[in-house]
């Protein structure tokens, strides 16, 4: 996915709004931005996905270890930046990743500030590769090959992570490290190469280049999957940390609707339903846009325009809307329970699909309901 269009909420509480600025925190989603509603719309389907770009079909192909290199130089000369495609080791992810699991958590003694541990500094590597614990980068989280589910390696992982007071110099048994650092570890999910995609044309060519290589994709935007689903081996691993950004520019009050919906390209269609589910606009955020990107925006618009809007979202300010909200968006702590989960917040989608398609979709087709018992419920709490 490269990105979403999110309803936005209006909200009448500063309180609430104001604290979103505290926080430091695929393509473009476009979701709601969200108001207290008493009716609400169940969408029923609609038009099969708008086409964005016609490039035929690649190559139905199973997947392979890697590429020959003239694939690759092929790839390269295609992008937009081509440096943005890089080869995976294992020694890029010691050097880079390892370090911040020695740094203490910081609980507050000895004047070490508390949360000094920081996902921030493992999602914008160089190479890409960093997740947020240490050890979802082997098969079950075990880099040991000659264990299955080693007891030593599964107690390690609940505690080497970014929320652990434990280290890796200090906690890890030297006979384990051998395994972890091994370029060769059987076990090991990091994948062959890592693209930087730019927009949406890189993800295409990259799509291509992979299905005519026999090379699997794996996604990544902050590495923050516990089971290790953004690191896959023998991959070409798409890291969405660079592309475009939207969430800054891309905030829209829908203040009236249009007569007819646009099935041409679906330009006016976040609008039409936001407004039918009695939400006022709209965010569109980008795929490699974390809850940092997308709060700070709400909460920047809101500072400028008298703090209307409020945005469901999740509480680690590194999390990807994008991969929240395709998990079912479950941990809402910003109104979720009263306004909906993750899973509720998305307008539209656009996405480049395994064939190579550039596309952009959402219900074009919908059914009033009333949910007004809801507003009964909470207004008697």
């Amino acid at each position: 996915m490269v990105g979403t269009i999110y309803y936005i909420t209006q909200t009448h509480s500063t309180i609430l709004t104001t604290s979103l600025a505290s926080l430091h925190h695929s393509l473009p989603q476009t979701g709601l931005l969200n108001r207290f509603s008493r009716k609400n719309k169940r969408e029923l389907g609609g038009k099969p996905p708008f086409v964005a770009d016609s490039s035929s079909s690649a190559d139905d192909s199973s997947s392979s270890s890697s590429a020959p290199s003239s694939s690759l130089n092929v790839l390269r000369s295609q992008l937009k930046d081509p440096q943005s495609l890089i080869d995976a080791s294992t020694s890029k992810w010691v050097d880079e990743c390892i370090p911040e699991f020695n740094v203490n958590l910081g609980l507050g003694q000895g004047g070490v500030p508390p949360g000094d541990r920081s996902n921030w500094a493992l999602i914008d590597q160089d190479s890409g590769l960093c997740t947020g614990d240490l050890f979802s980068a082997f098969t079950s989280a075990d880099p040991d090959p000659n264990s299955v589910n080693s007891a030593i390696s599964n107690s390690l992982f609940t505690s080497l992570s970014l929320f652990s007071n434990q280290t890796y110099d200090a906690n890890v048994p030297e006979g384990l490290k051998f395994y972890v650092e091994d370029e060769n570890n059987p076990r090991s999910e990091l994948p062959d190469y890592v693209l930087f995609p730019h927009d949406a044309t890189d993800v295409i060519h990259a799509v291509k280049f992979a299905s005519k290589n026999r090379l699997r994709i794996s996604i990544k935007t902050s590495g923050h999957s516990y089971h290790g689903g953004s690191t896959r081996a023998n991959t070409l691993l798409l890291n969405m940390r660079k592309y475009k950004r939207y969430a800054n520019e891309t905030i829209v009050e829908c203040n009236s609707e249009e007569e007819h919906l646009d099935l041409n390209n679906l330009s006016n269609q976040p609008c039409k339903l936001a407004l039918d589910r009695n939400k006022p606009g709209y965010i569109r955020v980008g795929g490699g846009e974390v809850f940092a990107d997308s709060y700070g925006a709400v909460s920047d618009w809101n500072k400028e325009n008298g703090f209307l809007f409020h945005l469901v979202g999740g509480n680690a300010a590194t999390v990807s809307s994008q991969g929240w909200t395709m998990d079912g968006g479950l941990g809402a702590t910003a109104a979720g329970r009263l306004l909906g989960f993750g899973v509720d917040q998305p307008l539209q989608y656009e996405m480049v699909l395994a064939n190579g398609h550039h596309v952009r979709f959402g219900p074009t087709k919908w059914e009033k309901v009333d949910v007004s018992w809801r507003a009964f419920f909470f207004s008697n709490l």
